[in-house]
């Protein structure tokens, strides 16, 4: 407005319009995530997938690894913040059991979701960049490959290496 002068004060009421409409679309979202998560854990569901996903493994990396592509894959289909009120309970308790740190596992599935909003075909945010660049689909996605190889490759070495994650909490806690 002061800067460009492209912003005028008639466009005001349609930007606060279109900025209710999409914070109200968010917080719809995360509400019906909320209300999904109390039921699934009212309902023991978390423990009975805890108990089932428990059973098949032992191993800390082989259970990061699977959860590595589950995540990857519901963050191409589902809001970050939804999957992460939805999965946290389901899966969390698992990771304790495992002795997996929760601040690495939250830390580690929050990558993994954000990863799969720009990974192809369908992740969210590929779809938000092109409306936003107004740039065809398909050359948002061919631009976001390397970049995408590059977090996948960084996801790979938090997955193996903890510390890298939780060194400076526990630095600062001490």
């Amino acid at each position: 407005m002061f800067i460009y002068k492209e912003l005028k004060l008639r466009d005001f009421p349609k930007i606060i319009f279109q900025a209710v409409i999409g914070t109200t679309i968010i917080m719809f979202l995360v509400g019906a995530a909320n209300v999904f998560g109390w039921l699934l854990t009212n309902l023991q569901i978390p423990h009975h997938v805890g108990a089932f996903v428990a059973s098949l493994t032992n191993s800390p990396m082989l259970f990061l690894m699977a959860m590595n592509i589950l995540l990857l894959i519901i963050g191409t289909m589902v809001n970050a913040s939804a999957a992460v009120v939805i999965l946290t309970p389901i899966f969390l308790p698992v990771a304790k059991s495992l002795g997996i740190d929760p601040l690495f596992f939250g830390v580690l599935m929050v990558c993994n979701l954000a990863i799969g909003c720009i990974t192809p075909p369908v992740g969210l945010d590929l779809f938000v960049a092109s409306a936003i660049t107004k740039v065809p689909l398909e050359k948002v996605m061919k631009a976001s490959l390397p970049y995408l190889w590059a977090l996948l490759v960084s996801l790979l070495i938090l997955t193996l290496f903890p510390p890298i994650i939780t060194i400076l909490p526990k630095l600062l806690t001490s």
